[in-house]
């Protein structure tokens, strides 16, 4: 019987951020290799059932597995597993939000790991990485409550009038969203982007109102996105 994922999956030879559009996935790397991806050098990484899709992680997420895996040479990805999920706020270049694959936990890593990365000139970003516990990976469809709960919470934020009512719709669900973070990073990407829509459409500002750099998708070589300088560290 066809599910619908498969109904809604995007004709491509690779995952890609769509494909998460029903939900967060866990992946277990069965394979890995570098290989040359057009103008790029790509990290491939096969998981268990991917069905010919191979992963092409974007150097961001490449960079903080590596980091927080301490990877040397690519056959120690084999044998780790990610859950990873669609974030909507991604952007490339001049096509503004276009969506991407971002890593929420990971396994063999024992605490929270932070991991500071470049993602445009000039610009870094801090991302957060929990450990990947039995309960995470066998954690497949949303929450409905959870559901229920952005979809409300973001009408309260798209109804707000004037900065004061956002203020205070923010500061309401602020304990859910924080709890979020963790628990379902893919509704706490879409209630932070209605968060930065409507705050800007409120004051008019083109900034994002938490002070987080943009995340774009163009190579290296048009952002200064380099190794040099990358942070990483693990919470006690």
């Amino acid at each position: 019987m066809t599910t619908l994922a498969e109904a809604l999956a995007p004709r491509s030879d690779q995952l890609n951020a769509d494909d998460l559009i029903p939900g967060p996935r866990v992946l277990k790397i069965t394979g890995a290799r570098i290989a040359k991806d057009g103008r790029d050098i790509k990290v491939v990484l096969n998981f268990e059932g991917d069905n010919g899709k191979p992963w092409k992680p974007c150097k961001t997420m490449g960079r903080a597995m590596v980091m927080a895996w301490a990877i040397t040479e690519p056959e120690q990805f084999v044998g780790k597993s990610v859950r990873v999920y669609r974030d909507p706020t991604v952007k490339f270049g001049d096509q503004g939000e276009v969506g991407g694959i971002r890593i929420s936990h990971m396994s063999h890593i024992t605490a929270p790991a932070k991991v500071k990365l470049t993602v445009s000139q000039g610009k870094k970003s801090l991302f957060t990485f929990h450990p990947l516990v039995a309960e995470v990976q066998q954690q497949s469809d949303p929450d409905p409550a959870v559901a229920k709960w952005v979809a409300d919470h973001i009408g309260f934020v798209v109804g707000a009038q004037d900065l004061e009512r956002l203020a205070s719709v923010q500061a309401s669900g602020k304990k859910r969203f924080d709890w979020l973070a963790s628990a379902d990073p893919d509704a706490h990407a879409k209630v932070k982007a209605a968060y930065d829509k409507r705050f800007s459409e409120l004051s008019g500002a083109g900034d994002d109102p938490f002070g987080l750099p943009p995340i774009d998708g163009r190579a290296d070589a048009d952002h200064g996105d380099q190794f040099p300088g990358d942070e990483t560290q693990q919470e006690g």
